[in-house]
């Protein structure tokens, strides 16, 4: 069979592919096997099978379970009742609710170590959390998959706070943040799971710190150093001081005879020229200080808040897909739907290959707009790729992972059938050529 594809539904799969052909015979029907684990080895098979009873050439496999990945191959039956010996090329799809689309959902964005107790989860809009909130995130470890305790959860719109125990992380270490379904929009519609719900992050030594405050005592240095105010102080010390020792008046308060009470006696007498004023200028002669200090502006605060360096990686390329339907020419077309440029500052994708658990290869550079390109293969190898997206700041996302086989596996019951026919056309050629011998 050739040409095998999924297409996902809610809780099933419609499966087509390409007519098949029988030298012997006429394809009078196909059989579908399926199941949740992948069959690469030869020997192994599918947990499921299903007689189609038909020779269309589309079969949909219902009652599945939304969210869980099955995996599916093709045989086709002759009038004689004989089986492919091959699966098809290995297909798979997920199921998805028809009500909910990833359009429709929160799309969980990035998530970065900003401190060592906090990871900053952004999602692509506000959302809400089922309690308990600390369960609406799963923190594990890459590597072993080991699962983090989250101790609180701060949420600010799409800005999520995940709160950890300072020790548990280890430096350079790679973590995946997954939301589970508590996480929704205020339409609650919530993450869909296995689409955009899960990112990873690397744990951090030195964090970013956030730009200083600028200190509320500006005024009084304004105060200081302005000019009017000097220009003030020149005109107080200078100042005839009467009686004689001006500065002394306010620390003198010995009574009748006194310095002070000398001066006072004179400042109130009838014949001084300031009690005979018949009118008083209504402005003082200095200003009011508090109208020579100006609320300073601060620049450049905006601009120094912008300039912060891009920490966040860009989001992974989606739904990849390998067409290994014509391997055998050499070449096989992997397809993917490019990442999200929700900051507009994707400059590139890299695609990096390697057989089995090999080396990878150098990478390609893609640009950051193509969605497919073609892998030469060699045939009975396994095959990774892993898609790279790069932005502007040369942040790079984990990598898409994606695997795929060009082995033909062996189908459950043909094997059998094809051996049995062997060893019966066997036998039947030697009591032909002993009777003829005979004769």
């Amino acid at each position: 069979m050739r040409n095998v594809a999924a297409t996902a539904r809610d809780r099933a799969i419609e499966l087509t592919w390409d007519e098949a052909t029988d030298e012997d015979g006429v394809v009078v029907k196909y059989k579908v096997y399926y199941g949740v684990t992948s069959v690469k080895e030869e020997g192994e098979s599918y947990d499921q099978e299903v007689d189609t009873q038909s020779d269309s050439t589309s079969f949909e496999v219902g009652n599945l379970v939304n969210n869980d990945t099955y995996y599916f191959g093709v045989t086709a039956v002759d009038d004689q009742g004989n089986e492919s010996d091959l699966y098809s090329v290995e297909v798979s799809a997920t199921p998805k609710s028809e009500t909910t689309t990833a359009g429709a959902s929160p799309i969980l964005q990035s998530a970065v170590h900003t401190a060592s107790n906090r990871i900053l989860v952004v999602m692509s809009e506000p959302v809400k959390l089922a309690d308990p909130v600390t369960e609406a995130f799963d923190l594990t470890e890459d590597a072993t998959g080991a699962s983090i305790p989250i101790l609180n959860v701060q949420i600010n719109s799409e800005q999520v706070t995940l709160i950890i125990d300072p020790s548990v992380l280890i430096v350079g270490e790679f973590y995946r943040v997954t939301a589970t379904t508590g996480v929704t929009d205020f339409d609650n519609n919530p993450v869909s799971s296995g689409v955009v719900d899960s990112v990873e992050f690397k744990a951090q030594e030195h964090f970013t710190a956030p730009p200083a405050e600028e200190k509320p005592a500006e005024e009084e240095t304004l105060l200081e150093e302005d000019p009017e105010e000097s220009l003030i102080d020149d005109k107080l010390e200078t100042t005839p001081k009467s009686p004689n020792n001006f500065g002394s008046f306010f620390l003198d308060n010995s009574g009748s005879g006194s310095d002070t009470a000398n001066f006072l006696d004179g400042l109130l007498a009838p014949e001084n020229s300031i009690n005979n004023l018949e009118t008083v200028d209504s402005e003082p002669v200095v200003k009011p200080v508090t109208q020579l200090v100006e609320t300073p502006v601060v620049q450049n605060e905006i601009s120094s808040l912008s300039s912060a360096p891009d920490l966040i990686p860009p989001q992974d390329a989606r739904n990849i897909n390998a067409d290994t339907s014509n391997f055998e020419s050499g070449e096989v077309v992997v397809s993917w739907q490019p990442a999200f440029d929700i900051d507009g500052d994707i400059k590139d994708q890299i695609l990096y290959t390697r057989v089995g658990l090999g080396t990878w290869d150098k990478g390609l550079s893609l640009g950051k707009d193509v969605s497919q390109a073609k892998i030469s293969v060699q045939p009975n190898q396994n095959y990774q790729v892993r898609l790279v997206t790069v932005d502007i700041s040369g942040n790079e996302s984990f990598g898409a992972p994606f695997e795929f086989s060009t082995t033909l596996s062996q189908s459950g019951g043909g094997q059998g059938t094809v051996v049995v026919l062997t060893i019966i056309t066997i036998l039947g050629f030697f009591f032909l050529f002993a009777g003829g011998r005979r004769a």
